[in-house]
């Protein structure tokens, strides 16, 4: 899914969570747009390259199977739970990380690769495989 697409529906459920928790809020938007972050980690690690457009272009043409996005799994969303629990206001940031999660789903299954990708959404699957 195109960044400025999590960026627009994170802003957009951002803005009833602002009424009700104020700047805590950006917790969620930050939570819904920076776990893409992993893309490019494994693109410098990958490639040896900084070019942001051009790890774009090979994440737009690569599957979840072919990029390791070490954010992007059940695992991490197990860590951000049990931290929120400790810290109730990093439910925020994990309610970002995991619509944004929902979203990337939806869009694998309306590309018709949700059966052949499903394994990238947990490191456990995914070393199994």
């Amino acid at each position: 899914m195109k960044p400025t697409v999590h960026l627009l529906i994170s802003a957009l459920l951002c803005i009833p969570l602002y009424i009700f928790y104020g700047p805590w809020s950006l917790l969620f938007l930050a939570g819904g747009v920076l776990i893409d972050i992993d893309h490019y980690i494994f693109y410098v690690v990958k490639k040896k390259d900084f070019s942001i457009k051009r790890m774009y272009d090979y994440c737009i043409d690569s599957t979840y199977n072919h990029i390791f996005c070490i954010f992007h799994n059940i695992e991490f969303v197990t860590l951000l739970l049990i931290i929120s629990v400790i810290i109730p206001l990093f439910s925020m940031l994990t309610a970002g990380v995991i619509i944004h999660l929902i979203i990337d789903l939806i869009s694998v299954y309306y590309k018709g690769r949700l059966r052949k990708e499903i394994r990238a959404f947990s490191l456990i699957a995914r070393t199994i495989k």
